[in-house]
């Protein structure tokens, strides 16, 4: 498991100009759903993003926004669901904003706020085992590949006739379904497979299948709110803290 060496103080700390700044316009505390706290969801089974050490939230979407909220001079507190969930609780304003792995798409964006200020480059990549017959795209018919249900990663399978897609599990049992041969493939963000590549006899599917970027969701209307985080992750983005965050988690 990834050991959490607690970069985000050192985050917050470069930030506290801009903490003071945002504080004293309290524009998007009318948003929040909680008066100074910054309630996230998010789904604890895709590691190096986020995931469950000893019961314990880690990963790199974790300590970013932790930072994230301590610049704004917030308390951070996290919902864990699933992904599929998360679609459904931030509309419902049962968190402030959703943070987990998520991409932009058209039709999300019909009920979801996505801010303006991408954190991280990313795609959606296939992973089979090594020695799977399965050699690139054109092989995926009648097979049976895992995708989160909600994700990219799913939409772009459904793109492929006559695959077999199954997603009533997390990313951590399909991982091991796929050891165990009870799946084709999966598909999920590059840095996800890559981690199990380093446990795991498996092989990417190249091309990547969608090349995206991540970004945070929040409630349609919470624009005040979306424009405060992004005026943070304008600033860290362009840190040496955060580059050393990327490295620490091979992102």
């Amino acid at each position: 498991m990834i050991k959490t060496l607690r970069l985000f103080p050192l985050l917050a700390v470069l930030l506290i100009p801009a903490a003071s700044a945002i504080a004293a316009d309290s524009g998007y505390q009318s948003q929040l759903l909680k008066k100074g706290a910054l309630v996230i969801g998010t789904s604890p089974d895709y590691p190096p993003y986020e995931s469950l050490e000893n019961g314990k939230l880690v990963g790199f979407d974790i300590e970013l926004f932790e930072a994230v909220g301590a610049a704004m001079g917030l308390k951070v507190e996290w919902n864990q669901m699933s992904f599929d969930n998360i679609l459904v609780a931030v509309p419902a304003g049962r968190v402030d904003i959703g943070v987990s792995g998520f991409t932009y798409s058209d039709e999300r964006a019909k009920n979801l706020l996505f801010n303006k200020v991408p954190y991280l480059k990313t795609a959606q990549v296939a992973f089979v085992q090594a020695d799977s017959p399965i050699k690139s795209v054109q092989d995926f018919p009648g097979r049976s590949f895992y995708a989160g249900l909600g994700t990219t990663g799913e939409a772009a399978l459904k793109e492929i006739e006559g695959v077999k897609i199954n997603n009533t599990m997390d990313y951590q049992i399909a991982f091991e379904m796929l050891s165990r041969g009870q799946l084709d493939g999966i598909v999920c963000d590059a840095a996800v497979g890559e981690g199990y590549l380093k446990t795991m006899k498996l092989r990417a599917i190249e091309p990547p299948l969608v090349d995206e970027e991540n970004f945070i969701i929040t409630r349609l209307g919470n624009d005040k709110l979306a424009a405060a985080i992004d005026e943070e992750l304008t600033k860290i983005l362009v840190t040496e803290a955060y580059e050393n965050l990327r490295r620490k988690f091979g992102l």
